[in-house]
């Protein structure tokens, strides 16, 4: 049974769910990027306190709840990262009246300028988000088989992080590291479950590593 205080975070940040970028009708391409900038802006700071809301289950030291936490803030974040790349592309007025009179491979020519804006502004903006759900993935796991847990959330948090693929999960657990000395280093791998009732190979020399250092 989980703390009273969990269920009404659960209940608190399940709205969350919905969030989702409107493209609108932008005036300008300058608009078009600007207006989604600024509501990826305002979902990662709603995401920021939706996830520190989970911060204070730790504290129950109860390590299935701790794992629940992590993948819940996980979620938070990936949920932000999807809105950002479902973002509606649009073409903003201003092009729409360039593009009127024009030839189809002209109009094309518009269209793919204002999707290459538009995709390079997404791809600024997600990356650094699935790298904090990567994080409370590799935390939740982590803990998992520090604590010898197998439940629902363990196994969650490594489909979830095992679908980045190892050189993107490398990538974020470095940056998670270089933000946090005491955030354990990745070792290729170590995200992989093995099937019930088989055990995990794990290559010679390789050690697992800790869940987190003191001070998180």
């Amino acid at each position: 049974m989980r703390p009273r205080h969990f269920t009404l975070v659960d209940k608190g940040t399940q709205d969350f769910d919905k969030f989702a970028i409107q493209a609108g009708k932008p005036a300008t391409l300058n608009a078009y990027v600007s207006g989604v900038k600024t509501q990826i802006e305002n979902g990662a700071k709603t995401a920021k306190t939706k996830a520190e809301a989970y911060n204070v289950i730790p504290a129950y030291r109860r390590p299935s709840w701790t794992i629940a936490a992590f993948v819940r803030q996980g979620r938070i974040y990936e949920v932000l990262a999807r809105a950002v790349l479902n973002t509606p592309f649009v073409v903003p007025a201003d092009l729409q009246k360039k593009m009127k009179g024009l030839p189809d491979y002209a109009k094309d020519d518009i269209k793919v300028q204002v999707e290459d804006a538009i995709h390079q502004l997404l791809d600024q903006q997600v990356r650094p988000i699935e790298c904090l759900a990567v994080a409370r993935y590799a935390l939740a796991s982590r803990a998992g088989r520090a604590g010898n847990i197998d439940d629902a959330y363990t196994r969650d948090a490594n489909d979830r992080i095992n679908a980045y693929g190892d050189e993107r999960i490398a990538e974020c657990v470095a940056q998670a590291a270089a933000q946090d000395p005491s955030f354990a280093a990745y070792q290729p791998g170590e995200f992989s479950r093995a099937p019930r009732g088989l055990d995990l190979d794990i290559p010679a020399g390789v050690a697992p590593p800790p869940v987190v250092g003191k001070g998180r």
